[in-house]
């Protein structure tokens, strides 16, 4: 089988876990001259996936992008072992046993991210937030650890599982917290954050996604937010007091999976619009080329409001999954890896 993840230029754990961690787990199956696709780790689940004879999805969800033309759970050249989570199997119109968890679960049974001490508090941004606010320099100030999403991947893994507790932007940071049982508290610093991909994956184990939504930093993050409204990903964008210097700090709480279901439906709908897509698309070039610095400004009143609210979401009880359901969803994915494994030595997925 060929891996299909994404990557990006500049790195991303999340996603950059795909290239060793399937290979660990499952030395053997991989190769690239037999057809066969296995999507895993991401939220990959779109029309970019390449043609093939046969595509093998493990958790993988749906979220950024226009989902696949003909996916079944089993026929019509797919094998689904399982999808992120319950939004993801109403998405793509899979039965509801087919909602597994993120793969990145996996890191659980890993022997050597299994921590013996944990201490501090760790901030964990979306790779794309970085460069544009003053976060990195807040949290020095604030003795929190700032761990850079595009580092190596096992290397900011390792620091997550040794922290108490991880202020995650990045979804990843939250999934692997989670996965190594440290408390985690969700944060957003732009509209483009995705509830439906982290309820995707909070539904799965249990959970509902609330997320601190924090007031820009610096006037480049300020003017970055201000794009994002343009943006055909922005999700998190009501009430009109988030994302605004001099607010109070805000969490909010997504519920109802008909709200999702329609914010997703919302996005999908911009996608469509080729004109919008590509003013988006030029919009985050731009902003890009014209906003990004590197991440040590200080903004006086911005910078001193952004730097409260973090000190408060530092100080608020973290989440977590029961038990009960990280291990009931860690053994349904060892499971389905177990079940792939076999299909693969009997030649099961050597059928068109």
């Amino acid at each position: 089988m060929k891996l299909h993840f994404w990557r990006s230029a500049h790195g991303n754990f999340g996603d950059d876990l795909n290239g060793w961690l399937w290979q660990e787990l499952a030395p053997g199956l991989w190769r690239e001259d037999d057809g066969v696709i296995f999507i895993g780790v991401g939220t990959i689940l779109d029309r970019n996936i390449p043609q093939a004879r046969l595509r093998v999805v493990m958790g993988s969800g749906t979220g950024y992008a226009l989902i696949p033309r003909g996916i079944k759970a089993d026929s019509n050249g797919w094998k689904v072992y399982g999808v992120r989570g319950p939004l993801s199997t109403r998405i793509l119109n899979l039965p509801p046993s087919l909602a597994l968890t993120d793969p990145a679960i996996l890191v659980a049974n890993l022997q050597r991210f299994k921590a013996t001490k944990r201490k501090g508090v760790a901030f964990v941004p979306h790779w794309k937030s970085i460069g544009y606010g003053s976060w990195e320099v807040i949290c020095e100030e604030l003795g929190i650890e700032y761990i850079n999403p595009c580092d190596e991947a096992e290397r900011v893994i390792s620091r997550i599982g040794t922290a108490k507790l991880i202020l995650a932007e990045s979804m990843h940071g939250a999934i692997i917290a989670d996965a190594l049982r440290v408390q985690w508290t969700p944060i957003a610093t732009s509209p483009e954050i995705s509830p439906f991909k982290w309820s995707d994956w909070t539904l799965s184990l249990g959970m509902h996604y609330r997320p601190v939504c924090l007031a820009p930093s610096s006037w480049r993050e300020l003017m970055r937010n201000m794009i994002s409204k343009l943006s055909t990903h922005r999700a998190i964008f009501a009430p009109s007091t988030l994302f605004r210097p001099g607010t109070a700090l805000t969490q909010l709480a997504f519920t109802s999976d008909d709200q999702l279901i329609e914010n997703y439906t919302a996005i999908m709908r911009r996608n469509s619009q080729g004109w919008r897509k590509s003013f988006s698309l030029i919009a985050e070039a731009l902003a890009k080329r014209l906003l990004r610095g590197n991440g040590r400004e200080r903004n006086g009143k911005l910078y001193d409001s952004a730097l409260q609210q973090m000190r408060q979401a530092a100080a608020m009880p973290g989440m977590l999954s029961s038990d009960e359901h990280h291990k009931r969803q860690l053994e349904r994915m060892l499971g389905a890896l177990l079940q792939l494994k076999s299909d693969f030595s009997a030649e099961r997925l050597k059928v068109a």
